[in-house]
């Protein structure tokens, strides 16, 4: 964790009815540490001024160590945001990061449920495209293994893999207020998640929220769950897979001040007492997470 001023690539709407946007940042050393489910936080003034005063916690939706870029999703819901959403290539921002506690390799279970609702998309595409990567690495050094074994030779592949690759499946329930929110539905799909989009008005996919779409898929032979979004959807989706016996991960969204646990004015609830969401999470056991 570190600070880092981040070039501007490209900022750009996420559609016409929508206040959502894609920010691409040129940051070598956040996109070299970066984790999935771990945030930046953002100055979203100019360098001189002190208002707005807090920097912004974002999560980092791809992070692409090789090219030192990192990509953001932002919704504006405020003046630091408005702001931010008014940068152009070439302008600069002061980021801090990467922060927190991301999520757990998954590389230990084959059928994963993912929950997410609204801004609480890009944590989990990051997870998946990680994971994406992993086993595509895992996948290439199992062939050669094969290929370089001697006739009649027979060589063990862990999680049942085959020379095409892990056999894993991943299902999105992706929640929006519309479908106009549903963003970068083909970046899930070229990443062979099996998407179920759910919508408040219904214009797309499941008319409900991301539960009630995943309540007639459950109960089902997953193996574990990660979900990030708004609490009111965590608290529902852990219920509903402690139901089942399903383990998972929750990712929280908060409004933070400092952003590396010093201010204490982001505690959550759990069984071991109150922890610092930005700095024990904002991943969580799901267990151990206490909604009141």
């Amino acid at each position: 964790m570190q600070p880092e001023t981040a070039g501007v690539i490209s900022l750009s709407p996420l559609g016409r009815a929508t206040d959502l946007y894609h920010l691409v940042l040129a940051a070598p050393q956040i996109a070299k540490e970066t984790g999935p489910g771990q945030f930046v936080m953002v100055r979203c003034t100019d360098e001189q001024a002190l208002d707005p005063l807090l920097l912004r916690p974002l999560n980092v939706f791809r992070f692409h160590p090789a090219e030192g870029r990192i990509e953001i999703i932002f919704r504006v819901v405020g003046r630091g945001t408005a702001w931010l959403a008014e940068r152009r290539p070439g302008d600069y921002l002061s980021l801090l990061g990467p922060l927190g506690r991301g999520f757990s390799s998954l590389e230990k279970y084959r059928r994963i449920l993912l929950f997410a609702g609204g801004t609480g998309m890009p944590a989990l595409f990051s997870l998946v495209e990680q994971e994406t990567k992993t086993d595509s690495s895992l996948s290439s050094s199992v062939g050669k293994s094969i290929m370089g074994s001697s006739a009649g030779e027979s060589t063990g592949s862990p999680m049942g893999n085959t020379m095409d690759g892990p056999n894993r499946e991943f299902t999105l329930f992706y929640g929006a207020r519309t479908k106009d929110e549903l963003v970068f539905l083909d970046l899930w799909q070229a990443a062979g998640v099996t998407v179920h989009p759910a919508t408040d008005d219904g214009s797309a996919g499941f008319h409900g929220t991301v539960t009630g779409a995943a309540a007639r898929f459950l109960p089902g032979e997953f193996d574990f769950y990660c979900a990030c979004g708004p609490r009111p959807m965590l608290r529902t989706v852990q219920e509903m897979m402690a139901k089942y016996g399903i383990p998972g991960e929750l990712c929280l969204e908060e409004a933070m001040a400092c952003g590396i646990g010093a201010c204490l004015g982001c505690v959550c609830e759990t069984v071991h007492g109150y922890r610092r969401v930005c700095s024990d999470g904002p991943v969580f056991p799901a267990e151990e997470v206490k909604f009141s």
